[in-house]
């Protein structure tokens, strides 16, 4: 089913773009740094795939009318940038309930979640981050980000929408768009008292963010509120574009996770998890010891961000090594960006449940069959996924050597990197 979704050899022959750049940058660039001098990236915009089937309403005119529960708010133009709601134009009432819920895509090919978020149409308004009281349109799209349930909306656009596709490492797929004229709400929307008193509380954005978090409303919506400028002290309030706050959302969780594994125990044996998940097989290995997290992006050659390679490339980030980030959390931003707060954040949640902590290494191996980029949710879901998956228990280094040769990339490769193993006797391993 993925080869229907593109075609390698002829997404180069046809994008004369892509056999002028040096495609080797992609995985370190990953359409976010412009390292190939272009922007938007041009291999991203080279992907426009169109849904296999018919599952979506006619769009005949400029007025679109449908159940909405989801915002995005893009970053080109910042600090004005282009933000409105996502209506469905679904039919089918299954694939409705979870059209803006990526917990439950898990069971979904790539190409289930591309046709299913082409049927979201999005609306861009062109507004200023902290124009929140000075536009309707902010104020509709606020009352949509509390709501825990879709409601039904107007809007009425500058023509009809255009039917195409777009990609993002960070966000989910998006569909057709167009310029946004009026939005109108067509119903109440459901909002929690709860959520209503910690917002209107004088508290700093990450105090709202991990009180809502333990009140068990899910990191997807506190994406939600926290993008439509809802979180903060009063004065500090702002849009924040959807792909900011995804990392933001997931980087805040974790840095109130983490002090709380200070006083815990340490598990007793060497744990390795792990999923398959996207054409992502995700590996992860706790070990006894006091909290350090290592995340390893291995891309094998092939995949839409290594096109061009002949072998697979390793990219390492971690934390917890050093005295400034003993229980804190990174003192800089990690190279590998949201992927690596989502992950974390996976692996956090995991440990607070069971009252534990363990060093943590991660091995994302991502393979060819990733074919294109859905999101930094499908990370957090491969991980939380992973983190259900229990798949050996081991006593001790040189079991866990032998025991990882199932790995794409020679477990020696990332044994040499792993500030954990390097910490240990070579002896353990070899």
């Amino acid at each position: 089913m993925q080869s229907r979704i593109i075609d390698r050899k002829e997404l180069v022959q046809n994008n004369p773009i892509l056999r002028n750049i040096n495609l080797n940058l992609c995985v370190d660039c990953k359409s976010v740094k412009s390292l190939c001098g272009f922007n938007p990236c041009p291999l991203l915009n080279a992907l426009n795939v169109h849904p296999s089937a018919d599952q979506y309403r006619e769009i005949k005119d400029n007025s679109v009318f449908g159940p909405s529960e989801q915002i995005f708010v893009g970053s080109h133009g910042y600090p004005r940038v282009n933000s409105g709601p996502l209506t469905s134009i679904i039919e089918d009432p299954e694939l409705l309930k979870i059209c803006a819920n990526p917990a439950a895509w898990r069971n979904l090919s790539l190409k289930d979640i591309i046709d299913l978020r082409y049927g979201m149409i999005r609306g861009k308004k062109n507004l200023y981050i902290q124009s929140r009281k000075q536009d309707r349109i902010v104020e509709q799209l606020q009352l949509l980000s509390m709501s825990t349930k879709a409601v039904d909306v107007e809007g009425l656009y500058s023509s009809i929408p255009k039917m195409n596709s777009s990609f993002s490492v960070e966000t989910q797929p998006m569909g057709p768009s167009a310029d946004l004229l009026r939005l109108d709400i067509a119903e109440n929307p459901k909002i929690p008292k709860r959520v209503e008193s910690v917002l209107g509380d004088e508290l700093k954005a990450t105090e709202q963010l991990f009180s809502l978090y333990n009140d068990k409303f899910d990191v997807y919506y506190l994406q939600k509120i926290f993008s439509a400028g809802l979180t903060g002290l009063e004065d500090a309030k702002k849009i924040v574009p959807t792909r900011w706050s995804i990392t933001a959302t997931d980087d805040t969780l974790g840095k109130q996770l983490i002090p709380t594994l200070r006083d815990l125990p340490w598990i007793k044996q060497i744990e390795v998890y792990f999923a398959s998940f996207l054409g992502n097989e995700y590996t992860v290995i706790l070990m006894p010891g006091n909290w350090s997290f290592e995340n390893f992006e291995a891309w094998m050659a092939g995949g839409i961000f290594t096109l061009q390679s002949k072998g697979w490339q390793i990219s390492y980030c971690h934390e917890g090594f050093t005295v400034n980030e003993y229980y804190k959390g990174r003192s800089s931003y990690a190279s590998q960006a949201g992927g690596y707060y989502a992950t974390r954040l996976a692996v956090l949640e995991h440990l607070t449940k069971r009252n534990i902590q363990a060093r943590a290494i991660i091995l994302r191996e991502i393979t060819p069959d990733y074919l294109v980029p859905v999101g930094v949710w499908q990370v957090r879901e491969g991980m939380r996924q992973a983190m259900e998956n229990l798949k050996m228990v081991l006593s001790d280094r040189k079991e866990l050597k032998l025991n990882l040769e199932y790995l794409n990339v020679p477990v020696q490769s990332y044994f040499r990197k792993s500030l954990s193993f390097r910490q240990m006797s070579l002896d353990d391993f070899f």
